[in-house]
């Protein structure tokens, strides 16, 4: 099992996010988080590593 990892300021600590689950579509297999509309706990909050692989 994965999960999101989310930081909080206040406390500077580390909280458990969402779970992450692998989903195999008819494209192949991508990540898959349980969308609760708050963008910290979800994928599209991971940071944009294009600029390392373009």
């Amino acid at each position: 099992m994965a999960v999101t990892w989310v930081w909080n300021y206040s406390s500077a600590s580390w909280s458990i996010g969402e779970t992450v689950t692998v989903v195999i579509g008819a494209n192949g297999k991508y990540l898959r988080s349980n969308p609760d509309s708050r963008l910290t706990d979800n994928l599209a909050h991971l940071i944009d590593f294009d600029w390392i692989f373009p």
